[in-house]
């Protein structure tokens, strides 16, 4: 049959009546396309990743540092799984005729549950009107983590905080959605507080009645202080480190500094409570 005659040419073209005609300049390779099956967001302990190409020979190319794939970078061909437990940025794109395409990008970041204390205050109420002999606390929760035997605790540690007594007893929070609840009393079964139900943070409480069973005010909006605010702004930062350190140097402290600065809980301001700030800054 009729054919032409040998051909060469070096580039993508066309051949019509006789003549090769150079490459489509505007033309696009059908590169694979990839897809992530995770999408962006907040998640808690970590998350695993899928990248699956449009085609199984399909070489994907990623990096999880928020940078640019290249040809050098982490490679899988087909599909590839990732598992994230820290703040990540996932960039990943398909390597086809030795250029990077069709890139997707995804980030992940964790929040991960950091446990702390809850403190229970009880504004004094062995003074008038209540008179109380002893103050008792008892608590529970709904996963046995707490679960006091009647009466509860006796409570004897007492902290003074803007010229008021409190007996206080701290709670260990171990979980995000976790709550617990207490029962205030002086030790026996005639004399004690409605339920307190739900607490998962510092909170202030007073009796505010005479008879059984008490009733019980929170009060934690007039008495509640940021840990950590020396200088008294609403918020912890540097300029309390500086704060604490004039503390310290000068020797002085008032009475409604004291709870703010005393970050280690032991009653008064030493340089163990700037490492302790300084923990807490670096923490944030």
């Amino acid at each position: 049959g009729q054919q032409t005659s040998d051909l060469t040419f070096r580039n993508h073209g066309y051949y019509i009546d006789g003549t090769w005609h150079h490459e489509v300049t505007n033309y696009t390779s059908p590169a694979p396309t990839l897809t992530i099956d995770k999408p962006s967001g907040q998640y808690q302990g970590s998350v695993t990743v899928n990248i699956t190409a449009s085609e199984s020979d399909a070489v994907i190319v990623y990096t999880t540092n928020g940078t640019t794939p290249t040809a050098s970078s982490a490679h899988a061909t087909g599909s590839v799984q990732l598992t994230f437990n820290d703040n990540t940025v996932l960039t990943a794109g398909v390597l086809y005729e030795g250029k990077v395409r069709n890139i997707v990008q995804r980030e992940y970041i964790f929040h991960g549950f950091v446990p702390y204390t809850a403190t229970v205050y009880i504004k004094d109420p062995t003074t008038s009107p209540n008179n109380w002999s002893s103050v008792y606390v008892y608590a529970w929760d709904d996963t046995g983590t707490i679960n006091d035997t009647w009466p509860g605790v006796r409570v004897t540690a007492t902290k003074v905080i803007k010229g008021q007594r409190f007996y206080y007893r701290t709670f260990n929070v171990g979980s995000e959605d976790y709550t617990f609840n207490v029962v205030l009393s002086q030790g026996d079964n005639a004399h004690q507080s409605e339920d307190v139900t739900g607490i998962n943070k510092d909170i202030y409480l007073a009796i505010t009645s005479t008879t059984n069973k008490y009733t019980v005010a929170d009060i934690t909006d007039q008495y509640a202080y940021i840990l950590g605010d020396v200088n008294g702004d609403g918020e912890v930062g540097i300029g309390d480190v500086s704060a604490l350190i004039d503390i310290l140097l000068s020797g002085q402290i008032d009475a409604d500094t004291l709870p703010r600065a005393d970050l280690n809980g032991d009653n008064e301001v030493s340089i163990g409570d700037v490492s302790a700030l300084i923990d807490l800054l670096l923490s944030m």
